[in-house]
């Protein structure tokens, strides 16, 4: 291939730059005019939302701005902080909480140090990457907890049975119901022992 512009000979479809102008014009024309210079393109992480706008907060201010132009940005990003916060605590109870359940007697200081640190770690890691990877996270995470969930339903949906049928014969018995954990077969309970109280009748409660 030969160095340099190629002859008009060579190029048949070859425009002048003079008769380029009035084409160029019209796009400046669509611009000033139209605002069409405003249009974005629809990129492959924003065509299910607005156009030029990522989904996550920012779409949501966008949205609440639409109707209150003012104040709907600001009131998204200080119902978010309440809302990351008040999570955060919320999750963080549960999982020392489960923590101190796992291990009643063994539970060490530095277990309860190194969930802190595992929360810190998650939270600074959360604030440094974007929005959508959070969101993924958080996604899964919620599905592993449900399926977590229904497990542990189909394992205690027959001590569940058992405590309904012991509630409807106390019922059929006319007495007042009283739940005793041994006599619906589950054992190794701190409370709902068998206490030695006499079972009021029905008829005398109501």
């Amino acid at each position: 291939k030969p160095l340099g512009r190629p002859s008009k000979a060579m190029e048949p479809n070859h425009i002048r730059p003079g008769d380029r102008n009035p084409v160029e014009g019209k796009f400046g024309q669509a611009k000033t005019t139209y605002g069409l210079n405003r249009v974005k393109a629809r990129l492959s992480d924003t065509s299910e939302n607005l156009p030029g706008v990522a989904a996550g907060a920012e779409y949501t201010q966008h949205a609440i701005s639409t109707y209150f132009p003012r104040i709907g940005a600001g009131f998204v990003a200080f119902a978010l902080l309440f809302f990351a916060f008040t999570t955060l605590m919320a999750y963080y109870y549960i999982a020392e909480t489960n923590l101190s359940y796992l291990y009643p007697k063994r539970m060490k200081k530095w277990m309860v140090n190194g969930l802190r640190i595992f929360v810190l770690c998650a939270v600074v890691y959360g604030a440094i990457r974007t929005s959508g990877l959070a969101w993924a996270i958080g996604d899964i995470g919620v599905g592993i907890m449900a399926w977590l969930n229904i497990i542990a339903i189909l394992l205690l949906s027959r001590p569940a049975l058992r405590c309904l049928k012991d509630y409807q014969q106390q019922l059929k018995e006319k007495k007042m119901p009283v739940f005793i954990a041994e006599d619906c077969g589950i054992k190794n309970t701190e409370l709902w022992k068998r206490e030695p109280v006499e079972v009021m009748e029905l008829e005398e409660v109501v």
